[in-house]
């Protein structure tokens, strides 16, 4: 198809791969969630097809903000998965992460970016600030960002009673913990199963703990419900023993031919690894 006409036929990448001759390779289509094994002595005769990209509509992807909240993170005391297995999640539901941004707990600073990313981005999520000590403010926050009060959510009550007392056998909501109960008002709420803690959404906001066991867990079960995923996205490596520079002048020219294929290229210093760079389709 016009896509791996446009790669592979290239002259500066006939040559890739000298090593790699009657090797075997894995490519993972995310469309069909398979994984292609082809046996490449040139590029020329690789079968790697991408389906999605047969026709000449490519649909135009939703964008996505993500914003980690937390001085925590930016101090060094917290390393941030979140967002790496955000972006993940997004890239390979055919969503483009248009902006990763990391904050502190700080009242207007969170208002601000909000407003920003809401205005500039179709979905924001928001990763971190929600529970019981003075800096837990993203909920208090995100309500102002709307010009919204916040509220103490019945629901929300009720299942956080039942998780403490099915625990301890005895009412542990005490005034602090009612504070993870404290949402925006005209927001919609998202359970995931036996967690107590919602996914809460003001506008195209959504607001997740930072912890990222929940995180991971809330965000991945509500996905196809909330985000609209096309997952009509073929992914492909090419690995040369070329280096960059060699090649770079041809993959901007087909980058710039092919504007719905994002194209990367990653060059290697492991000198155990039997390739220079690695290029992603």
């Amino acid at each position: 198809n016009r896509l791996t006409r446009s790669v592979l036929h290239k002259h500066y990448l006939k040559h890739c791969l000298p090593k790699y001759s009657g090797k075997s390779f894995q490519f993972n289509n995310t469309n069909s969630n398979t994984i292609y094994s082809n046996k490449l002595r040139s590029y020329q005769q690789s079968h790697v097809t991408f389906q999605n990209l047969n026709n000449n509509t490519v649909p135009t992807p939703k964008t996505v903000g993500i914003l980690i909240i937390g001085n925590e993170i930016l101090s060094g005391q917290t390393h941030d998965t979140n967002s790496h297995f955000a972006a993940q999640l997004f890239h390979d539901g055919g969503l483009n992460v248009t902006e990763i941004s990391v904050i502190p707990d700080i009242k207007e600073t969170i208002i601000t970016k909000v407003r920003e990313l809401s205005k500039s981005c179709d979905f924001v999520i928001t990763s971190g600030g929600i529970g019981t000590t003075h800096d837990d403010i993203t909920y208090d926050s995100i309500a102002s960002a709307f010009s919204r009060n916040t509220y103490y959510d019945d629901v929300v009550l009720d299942k956080m009673y039942n998780f403490y007392y099915d625990k301890y056998g005895e009412d542990k909501i005490t005034a602090e913990r009612k504070l993870m109960a404290l949402i925006p008002s005209q927001s919609d709420k998202f359970f995931t199963n036996d967690l107590w803690v919602p996914l809460v959404r003001v506008d195209n906001v959504h607001i997740l703990p930072g912890i990222p066991q929940l995180f991971q867990r809330m965000l991945s079960e509500n996905f196809d419900v909330l985000f609209e995923p096309q997952y009509n996205r073929s992914k492909a490596y090419v690995f040369t023993n070329m280096w960059e520079a060699d090649f770079s002048k041809a993959l901007t020219t087909i980058q710039d031919s092919n504007p719905e294929v994002m194209i990367g290229s990653y060059p290697t210093f492991n000198q155990q690894l039997p390739y220079n760079v690695k290029i992603s389709l």
